[in-house]
């Protein structure tokens, strides 16, 4: 999944995106039987310490309703460029353990690599059966000011900048 543009850019009104050399990312996911697979790979002019990834889970996919919020079974996952990473929701203590994450960064290239291997069993036991259907986002934010995230480009809305669940992208273990 290929993200870029100012169409895939929030918030529109304080940016400062000025094109795909600015940001732009590649998302890869795979699964294995045991473990999702997410590989991002970020090309930023300017690699500061707020910049920084973002996933969201949603592994029953049990949004029912519109809200500003999570479930209880919901999952988010911050990866810093530093290769320090927090994981909050469900199952985070676990997860935190069990979850591998490897950042490389190349300075001279202005590219940031994100790694994970999220096993399925700890983001939900259902997430190890084909077929079954699982919200998901990624945002990769970026600081070019070096005061924090000015901006992100997103998969889809609901991730940064209002938690809403509901609007996460569906998708299928196979």
């Amino acid at each position: 999944i290929r993200l870029s543009g100012l169409e895939k850019v929030m918030p529109l009104d304080h940016t400062t995106y000025s094109g795909p050399e600015d940001l732009s990312t590649d998302i890869y996911v795979a699964n294995d039987g045991k473990n999702l697979l997410v590989s991002v790979d970020v090309l930023d002019d300017h690699i500061r310490k707020g910049d920084r990834l973002e996933l969201g889970f949603d592994p029953l996919n049990n949004h029912m309703r519109p809200v500003n919020g999570s479930d209880p079974d919901d999952i988010f996952i911050s990866v810093n460029p530093d290769g320090s990473f927090q994981i909050r929701g469900a199952q985070a203590a676990d997860l935190q353990k069990e979850c591998l994450v490897k950042v490389v960064r190349d300075d001279k290239e202005n590219r940031i690599l994100y790694q994970l291997r999220i096993p399925l069993l700890k983001l939900h036991p259902r997430l190890r059966t084909p077929g079954n259907i699982f919200g998901f986002n990624v945002a990769v934010c970026d600081d070019d000011s070096g005061s924090g995230a000015d901006y992100w480009l997103e998969l889809r809305p609901g991730l940064l900048g209002g938690l809403r669940p509901d609007l996460f992208q569906e998708v299928m273990i196979e």
